[in-house]
């Protein structure tokens, strides 16, 4: 990878608030942000930014949750809505631009105020 580079890597707010039926997901998504934060201190004298994105629930075509699902999320969430893929794409491209060039080891929550 070349010095200057940007790492995004795509974590999951499971990893701080893991919900009981999702207990190995939500670990493997703690070690993503672990790992995110320790190679964002080796890659740092490279310039190598690493940063972390931590989506809420965020709604899919090609298996959608079920309405009873969507409206407990919705009902949980600051934004009163669920989340759609353009609501990471945006943030993932400024994490990845020079306009975040001081920004590294962080792990940014996208979740519409979800459980807060």
């Amino acid at each position: 990878m070349p010095d200057g580079s940007a790492v995004l890597n795509i974590a999951s707010i499971n990893a701080a608030s893991p919900p009981a039926e999702a207990g190995v997901y939500a670990a493997t998504k703690a070690a993503l942000v672990a790992m995110t934060k320790s190679q964002a201190k080796a890659l740092g004298p490279r310039g190598i930014r690493v940063n972390a994105i931590a989506p809420g629930a965020i709604e899919r075509d090609y298996k959608p949750r079920p309405d009873d699902v969507q409206k407990l999320i919705r009902d949980d969430s600051a934004l009163g809505r669920n989340g759609v893929p353009a609501d990471i794409a945006g943030p993932a491209r400024f994490l990845l631009s020079e306009a975040a060039g001081f920004i590294t080891g962080e792990v940014l929550t996208v979740s519409g105020g979800y459980r807060i």
